[in-house]
């Protein structure tokens, strides 16, 4: 019962600071990337559309650009975008509804504790969003049984570079930049200092893939984009 009330307010905060600063999310994460995170996107997308996945969460789907890329590349799909900020998925639906997209549904839940039957997706997505999980590992495990047998996850996830030159310019950019960015742009600097801290924390390349491999997934492997700071995980459900 302790974990429990412990990892719901953990979950809880989190709701409230993504609620808090859901208006400027998509013009901030342009800003702090240098509009990488379009590119990062477009290649998880591009490798989800190679599955023929014709039912797929969207899970941390946040203001919905990645569900939108998705929906674009497989019209066919239908596609649930899940996530725990209402006003995360506000935005989301607005954007839904401007581009016609009969096809995507929206679900606010936690994501460890998913409101879905065992093996219903053909893929899980999750871009930017598992280091917000206030249980990795039951998050993960959520992902796995409501995957299909045979079906794809695909995880977009920030981290921190390996080379010592790179590390230096991201920790100046992460640690001193973003904030300030966060405070006078998203009116937040509290939620943009978070987060470098949670991808500090989060495990990272052949930590995750270890991670998700104890969990039962099977053939994972990851990619890190230049400059090293995100990396795409991929793993499958065993037939």
């Amino acid at each position: 019962m302790a974990e429990r009330t412990i990892i719901s307010k953990k979950a809880s905060n989190i709701r409230k600071m993504f609620d808090a600063i859901a208006p400027e999310y998509d013009k901030l994460n342009r800003l702090i990337s240098f509009g990488l995170d379009s590119t990062w996107r477009k290649s998880a997308v591009k490798l989800v559309s190679r599955t023929g996945a014709r039912h797929i969460l969207d899970l941390a789907a946040g203001t919905g650009d990645f569900t939108i890329a998705l929906s674009n590349a497989i019209p066919s799909a239908r596609i649930v975008a899940a996530d725990l900020s209402q006003n995360m998925l506000r935005e989301a639906d607005r954007k839904f509804v401007e581009r016609g997209m009969s096809q995507v549904s929206t679900v606010q839940c936690n994501a460890l504790h998913l409101p879905f039957k065992d093996n219903t997706f053909d893929a899980i997505t999750c871009a930017f969003g598992v280091r917000n999980f206030s249980d990795l590992e039951r998050g993960l495990g959520e992902m796995y049984r409501t995957l299909r047998p045979g079906g794809v996850a695909v995880i977009l996830e920030l981290c921190e570079p390996d080379r010592r030159i790179s590390r230096g310019l991201y920790k100046l950019h992460a640690f001193g930049v973003i904030p300030v960015l966060g405070a006078i742009l998203g009116h937040n600097r509290k939620a943009y200092a978070y987060l470098p801290e949670s991808i500090r924390r989060m495990p990272q390349r052949n930590g995750m893939k270890s991670i998700m491999e104890g969990i039962g997934f099977s053939r994972a492997s990851f990619k890190v984009f230049p400059p090293g700071v995100c990396a795409m995980y991929v793993a499958y459900k065993p037939l």
